[in-house]
Parts: C-alpha cells; structure tokens; sequence
C-alpha cells in the first residue's frame, strides 16, 4: 500500500523511515482514508514492540508517515534460513502477543499479522503495518478507541494474507482480537517449525486448509519442542473464536509460562511419564521424530535393560481414526497400524520412528489386526475374509488363507503362522507362503468356551499362549498349549493378552499392562505379577487391548484418553445409592464437607487439558474453578469447605496451588519448585497440606505444607515411592502407598514421622480414612474396596485385618474414591469401555520397571 523510505532527521540527527503513499493511490479515496487510519492508529499506541509513529504530512497531494527507522530483518526473510530456535520463538511470540494485547485493548484489531510484518531488532521483535487495522470501539478493554465515522471497509470483504487469516475472514465475517490470536498462532507455528500452518496449490485449496484441516504437530518437525507450545498453538488456531485463547494477554502468560518453565524434563527425547495420574493429559509427551541412530542405539535387547522406562506418543493426522491394533516392529523401529480417513476403509499405516510422516500401504482396503514377520520384511493381516501378507519392501501382497473374521495370529521363525480363523472358533496354523489350514485348538464346550483368540509363540516356536474366553460372565484367560497337541493349561485371568517377551507374559486387566514371569520349561507362572503401564485401552467385543510387544524392548499400545462416566454413591455392600451424574472425561469426585458440592476433575480433549469443577448436584449448577491450557488435578476439599488445594502444571512443574471456592480471584501457589507434586491432602485445621514430591534421588517423598508460606518438612523419603497421603481425622497420622516391599502396599506413619506400620497384606493404593478414623480404606487385590480396623491408644496405631467389602466397578482414570458424610462410598465409574484414542504411546526400556 505504500512506499518505505529510509531517510535522515536534520533536526534531531537520527535515521527514520518514511512510508508514502503512491501518486497512483492519491486519488483513491479508499486507500487515502486507510491511510489516515494507519497514522491515527499508529498514533493512539504507545508500545516498545510496536514501530513508533513520529509525524504525518502531506506534500505535493501524497501522504506521508516518519516512522521509527528499525535495524534487523523481517521475520519473513529469517524464516528462509530455518526455523528460530524455541526459546528464540516463545520470546517472540510473547512480545508480538503483548503488541496486539496493547492494540486490542485500544479496540484496534490489526487484521494483517503475519511474519513479514514483524521485524526483528536488538531490541526484541516489533509490530508493523496497522494498514488493514479496524478500529472497534466494542473491542476495547481499557481506554477509549476511535470512532470510525466512516466504514472503509465493504461488508464482507476479505483483507490480509491468506496463509495467516483466521476462517471468519476468509469467510469476509467481522474480525475481532480473537482474528489476531489465529493469525499469531499461525505465525508462531511456521516460526517454531519453519514450515506454514496452511498450504494450498490455489487459493481456493488455501481456503479449504484454514477451514477445514489442522497442521500437522509442532513436535512432527521439531521432536523437543515443548508439548505445552503444541496445546497453545493449536488453541490460537482453532476454528470457531470462542474455543480459542481469547486474549493476547492470556497468550502472553502462556508463552512466558512455557519459556520460563521448558525444562529437560519437557523438552529431552525419552521423558518418561512418570506419574500415574498424568492420563488427564490427551497428548501425553507428544514425540513425533527422532534419529535412527539413537534408535539404534536404544533398541538393542543388551542395552533395553538398562535403559530408563521413557514414554513418547505417535499422533494420527487429524482426519484419520485407528482402529483397534498396532504392531511395533521386530526391532523396535517402526509400527505399522490399521487406521481410516472419513468416508473410506481402513488401510495399513506404516511409520518409521526416524520418518515424521506414515505410509500408507497400497491395496491393504479394509486391514486390520497386523502382525510381523519375525525378519521385520513382512506384515500378516485381515482383510475381505482373508488372512494376507505384504512384503514392506516392495509392497506385493498375497493371500495366506481364508479368515472369518479371526482376532489375531502369530508368526514364527520357521515360517509357520498361527491365527484365528474365525471369531468364534479355535486356532489354525498354515505356512506363511499359504496352504491348507489346520486346526490347532478346539472350543471346550463344558467350559463353556467362545473364543481363542490373539496367540503369541513363546521362545521355542511350537508352544504359545492364547485368549479363552467363555459365555460365563464373559470370563476371559490366559491360556498355553502347543502346536504338538495336548489339552490346553490355563494360567490367569486377564481380559486380554498383550504378548510375550522372554521370560515375561504380558497381560491387561482393568485397564492396567501388566508383566508376569512365565516358566517355558515347567509352563507355570512365577511370583506376582508387576504394573509395567496404566490406561491401556480394552476392547471388550473384540477381547483386545492393542498392545504390541518388541523384542527389542519397547512396548505400543493405544492409552485411554478420555472415557464416560458415571459419579455414583455406594453403600458397604456395594449397592448402588444413587448416580450424582453422567460425563465425559470426568474423574476424582469427592462431596464438600457440608455434603451439598461436589468437586470433581474434567478433562477436555478440544483443549488438550483438564479443569476442577465444583457442582451442585440437586440444582444442577456447575461453576469451573480452574481454566487455561493446563492440566489441574487432585482437587482436596479444604475442612471447612471454603478452598480446594489441587496440583495444577501452568508453570511448566506440577505445583500446588490453593483456590477460594465462592472468589474470583487467582489461586494462590503453595509451593513451586522444580520437581513435579501430587496427591495433596488437607491437615484437620486447613493450616497445613501434606504431598508427595518427586525427588530425583529417592523417587516420591512425602511432604507437610504450611498454607502460611514456610519450608516444607519431610515426612517420609526412603529409595522407593511414598504417595497418596491420607492426613487422618485427628490430624496425627498419615497413611499412603509404597512400593517398599517391591509391591504397592499401604502403610502409615505418625505426621511428625517415625516408626512406619503395613497396613494391607497383600497389595493395595489409594488409602482413605473413615470420618471418625476408626477405619482405613483402600483398593486391594482384584480390584476390591478393602477395610481395615484401625485401634488408636496413645501415641500407637494397631491396625486389624483386611477385609473385602465389594469389588469396585471400572474407574475413570486411577482407582481412586472418596468417603461422603455419611460414610458412603463416590465412584467415578467408566460406563464406556472402548475408547480408541487419536494417539499411540511407545513405551521405551518397560523392563526397568521390573527391578
């Protein structure tokens, strides 16, 4: 629109810029008064990243504007070099974010924000070109905007530049602050990634990208970018205005947020997640590209023992839904899915760990359940009623054997496949290169058996383990046999069987991976089982979990992300009192002291983060107490019911954090630090917060808090993990679980600390004194709401016997509950069981768990 000159300030002795407009544009009235707007605009903003305005004028009929005279290069022109480093990229944002918070809250909308109207200088970054700029006096948030008498603009026009408007403009709908969020999210994006957010060969395909497709994650090209700039990003871009950040300032706080709490811990290829609570998060540590040669190097079977249990996640392109298995290669290097795009069959994806981008493999027309060849050359799948194989290299694809709707197969090293030949039958063998298939297994009629299903060869390729599953009450287990004959041996209940690394058998029950120590010379299992994952998705029709096990050491499987609910009341017996109410991605409940509120966790997958909520159950009045991009959880109702303590990672760590339940104003932090907390609970008194931190050389501790600001003091900190504290009614003890003993048991100790007393026998989590403290509470083996006795004489504590009262229902998330005031029991019950997520987790180096 103009024309920018550098130029010299006689009087003052400094060099400026002058932008004039072109004799050709005097006449046109329309770009004339845009003109005036720009300096009048310019004019009513006083802010150091924005390009100041030093005079206006017109000489010989062409208008003119001396502007502040920048030294640097557009963000255009340094984009053609790469992409800024992240620190380099949050720092920008957040100084382009105060720019327009600055603008918007003099009602001006910019309108044009994109990388070649951001300059960068010495002095940080600086907004320019406020050509296309409205002014909406409605928009303000402090002072008094401009009037525009006259409108420049005609109704439904469309300004800016396509790859960076927001769809209402593109659409020519009125732009508004929330118009600049999407464009400076798009900004924010190619700068962190060095690619644009939205490409399209015409514009018409342009168009359609903005409003119809979200760009592929910042960590699919930059794998240690944070995973909380992926959640802001995406919340500047999303379509509709009111889903996304609604303020520049709020940006501005989000970004500085990430920059001054980005930490190895975020940021480093391997980071595990740790904590069990950390489902709430939908992307988990999203890790889209890392080299081969770390790879390499992690997925050998020598060092996999040794290698620290880390975590990262395979996102899906967002228009493609996965459908129930992944296979993770022989060497640990890529897995191949079956997924669909809207309006299609599914077909085979494949995807390298070292490849950000997944292959689809042609002519695999409605596959599912793969499987690998021992060599890593070939994939085995279902598809159209026929059991096929694909060599990955060169793609040809044959036929192995008919195949009704079978669940699984397995491969073995002499060429000898074993598969489900149809879903309500025994197990086949055939040879890979096709044949005849023969019967293996047969369907115990008196066990009344429906199924065998998903097999797995154990070491010597002639015996392996299968799914039997029976009518009865749908009753899954897990059973071995071999290709020799025989009658089958069944060796645990499970709901699904993940596979078979040596020596360990891998199962899923309740939504919980665990390894089991299998014995192939005598078939038995030995010792107790151990967790190695939590929230594995289960599909209950099809009696599979989607894991998939490399001998190499790592693990994929499909995490539950979000799942219904129902928030119940049951009494001792396990009756049922009354269902409070029916959600998405709800959790942790619990009553306020008074019994009329209720406080619970939600999670909301649009924004990839989890809110506490305080609900009125009788009136049906829900009120957020907590908002933004952030995960916060382990809400604890305060005595007098007035505050909820909660643990909340808006600065990076998870911090603990105090909120007034009837005040608006921010929740005040109790303690932040550089390690992660959890499970925080009330002393009687409300003065003091007791809550387990994690330590990076002795794994979870136990901490008290005073609410008044003091050092915390450690209650408990030994080599194993101490966690879930549970202050007693009379405020002098504290139960919690650990893992001392090599299995999770609870136990307490006095709140000064001290002598420490087992309180369960046989496995339990999740402990929870009675009201008056006469009864301890938590969850036991098999899944079951265990009681404990509890005699208090003096300064001791004698506990009783355990004793089952019912066996909990499925849970959303942990197995966590609370007790109501009247001694009753709240549930977050999942009433949805087959949650198939938009993400995969790889699991790294799963047997350091085992030690």
């Amino acid at each position: 629109m103009g024309e920018v000159y550098r130029a010299r300030d006689t009087r003052l002795e400094r060099s400026v810029a002058i932008k004039v407009l072109p004799s050709e544009f005097a006449d046109n009235e329309s770009l004339r008064l845009r003109f005036e707007r720009e300096a009048k605009t310019i004019s009513s903003l006083s802010h150091p990243h924005i390009c100041a305005l030093f005079d206006v004028g017109e000489t010989d009929g062409r208008s003119y504007l001396v502007m502040e005279f920048l030294e640097g290069e557009s963000l255009a022109d340094r984009l053609m070099k790469g992409p800024l480093p992240i620190d380099q990229a949050l720092k920008l944002g957040a100084e382009i974010a105060s720019a327009l918070d600055s603008a918007h809250r003099q009602g001006i909308t910019h309108r044009d924000i994109k990388p070649g109207n951001i300059m960068l200088t010495k002095g940080g970054a600086k907004l320019l070109d406020f050509g296309l700029a409205k002014q909406n006096p409605s928009d303000a948030v402090l002072g008094a905007a401009h009037t525009e008498k006259k409108p420049i603009t005609e109704a439904g026009a469309i300004l800016g530049t396509y790859q960076y408007m927001a769809p209402e403009q593109v659409e020519g709908q009125p732009a508004d602050a929330r118009t600049d969020i999407f464009a400076l999210g798009a900004v924010l994006y190619e700068a962190a990634t060095g690619q644009r957010a939205f490409e399209g060969k015409s514009r018409a395909s342009l168009i359609a990208a903005i409003l119809d497709f979200e760009p592929p994650p910042i960590s699919a090209v930059r794998p240690l970018a944070p995973v909380s700039l992926d959640r802001v990003v995406r919340a500047c871009l999303r379509k509709d205005p009111d889903d996304r950040i609604q303020t520049a300032h709020d940006l501005v706080l989000h970004l500085t947020w990430i920059r001054e709490g980005t930490s190895a811990a975020e940021g480093t290829i391997g980071t595990a997640a740790r904590r069990r609570r950390r489902w709430l998060i939908p992307a988990l540590v999203s890790l889209l590209a890392v080299t081969g040669i770390v790879f390499a190097t992690l997925y050998t079977r020598e060092r996999s023992r040794a290698v620290p249990p880390s975590t990262f996640s395979i996102l899906n392109p967002p228009d493609v839904t996965n459908r129930d298995t992944v296979a993770i290669a022989p060497d640990g290097r890529s897995i191949v899915y079956a997924a669909a795009r809207p309006g299609q069959r599914s077909m085979l994806w494949l995807r390298r760990f070292d490849d950000p981008a997944p292959r689809v493999i042609a002519g695999t027309e409605g596959a599912n359940w793969p499987f690998w060849s021992p060599d890593g050359q070939s994939i085995g799948f279902y598809s159209d009623l026929k059991l096929k194989r694909v060599n990955v290299a060169t793609g040809s694809i044959h036929k192995i054997a008919d195949g009704d709707y079978g669940v699984g197969a397995t491969w073995s090293p002499d060429g000898t496949i074993l598969f489900s030949k149809r879903f309500n039958d025994g197990l086949y063998r055939v040879r890979a290169a096709g044949g005849e298939p023969q019967r293996v297994t047969t369907l115990d009629a008196r066990r009344g058996e429906s199924l065998h299903g998903w097999p797995q060869f154990l070491s010597d390729g002639r015996h392996f383990v299968f799914l039997s599953r029976t009518t009865a009450e749908v009753r899954n287990q897990i059973a071995v046999a071999s290709l020799d004959g025989g009658a089958p041996k069944l060796l645990v209940k499970a709901d699904s069987l993940a596979g078979f690394d040596r020596p360990w058998l891998l199962y899923v029950r309740e939504n919980v991976l665990y390894a089991h120590n299998l014995d192939e010379t005598s078939l038995e299992l030995r010792g107790d089982p151990t967790e190695i994952a939590r929230n594995v998705v289960y599909n209950e029709s099809w009696a599979t979990s989607g894991v998939s096990v490399s001998p190499s050491g790592a693990i994929a499987y499909y995490p539950v992300v979000v799942s219904r609910a129902d928030i119940r009341i049951y009494d001792r017996s396990g009756s049922i009192v009354r269902t409070l109410l029916t959600d998405n991605g709800v959790s942790e409940p619990a009553l306020s002291p008074d019994g009329k509120r209720m406080l619970l966790t939600r999670a909301d997958p649009k924004k990839g983060a989890a809110d506490l909520w305080v609900i009125d159950p009788e009136r049906g009045v829900r009120t957020r107490l907590t908002g933004g991009l952030s995960n916060n959880q382990s809400g604890v109702w305060s005595p007098d019911g007035t505050r909820v303590v909660f643990v909340s990672d808006r600065a990076g760590m998870y911090d603990v954090y105090i909120q007034a339940v009837d005040d608006v104003t921010p929740p005040v932090t109790l303690w932040k630090s550089g390690q992660d907390k959890q499970d925080p609970d009330w002393a009687p008194g409300g003065q003091s917060i007791v809550v387990a931190l994690d330590s990076p050389d002795t794994r979870a501790d136990l901490y008290i808090a005073s609410v008044n600001g003091e050092t915390p003091k450690k209650i408990v900190a030994t080599d194993a993990d101490e966690d879930h504290p549970a202050v007693s009614p009379d405020g002098r003890w504290v139960a919690f679980r650990s893992d001392r003993s090599g299995t999770g048991e609870v136990y307490v100790i006095a709140i000064g600390g001290g002598r420490i007393t087992q309180i369960s026998t046989s496995g339990g989590e999740g402990p929870v004194w009675s009201g008056d403290g006469s009864e301890l509470f938590y969850v036991g083996p098999d899944h079951a709401l265990m009681s404990v006795p509890i005699r208090m004489t003096g300064s001791s504590l004698a506990p009783g016997m355990p004793r089952a009262l019912f066996t909990l229902p499925r849970m959303a998330g942990d197995p966590t509950f609370s007790i109501t005031p009247d001694g009753h029991f709240m549930i977050a019950a999942s009433n949805q069981n087959d949650v198939t997520p938009d993400h995969i987790d790889v699991l790294l180096g799963w047997r350091g768990k085992l030690q």
